[in-house]
């Protein structure tokens, strides 16, 4: 059986910048490094990017969407 699991990760430049950038190196790692040896896969990664500069608003906007990931799994 496949074990599927999504990557949240919070930064604090914009996401386009860090995929961009930085190739997204440190998800790609730890996807190969970690979570393919324990049997993860697919896996899906979900950035939100700004978290220094974001609002209260905004921060409940993300935390509804990490949520309804959470609920979309179980």
């Amino acid at each position: 059986r496949r074990t599927s699991c999504v990557i949240c990760r919070c930064l604090g430049m914009p996401s386009a910048v860090y995929r961009l950038y930085f190739g997204a190196q440190g998800v790609m790692s730890v996807e190969r490094g970690i979570l393919r040896l324990t049997g993860m896969n697919p896996m899906k990664d979900t950035f939100f990017g700004g978290v220094g500069m974001a609002g209260p608003a905004r921060r409940r906007t993300w935390l509804e969407r990490i949520e309804n990931l959470g609920a979309k799994a179980a």
